[in-house]
């Protein structure tokens, strides 16, 4: 796993699908926008979704 210590969403190899069936939602609120961001870019290959993630994300981060 490459994502920010301590968070468990935010980054790189965050093992979302592992982390998701164990139910984890994240340490604080932006590693929860982090899980949230990580589903869009699971769920969707669609440029235009994963690009409305980002842009959520940068403005809640």
């Amino acid at each position: 796993e490459l994502h920010i210590p301590g968070y468990q969403f935010c980054g790189l190899g965050s093992r979302l699908v592992k982390r998701l069936a164990r139910g984890d939602q994240g340490i604080n609120s932006l590693d929860a926008e982090c899980r949230e961001h990580d589903i869009v870019y699971l769920r969707s290959n669609n440029l235009a979704d994963r690009h409305a993630a980002d842009e959520i994300l940068d403005v809640k981060a």
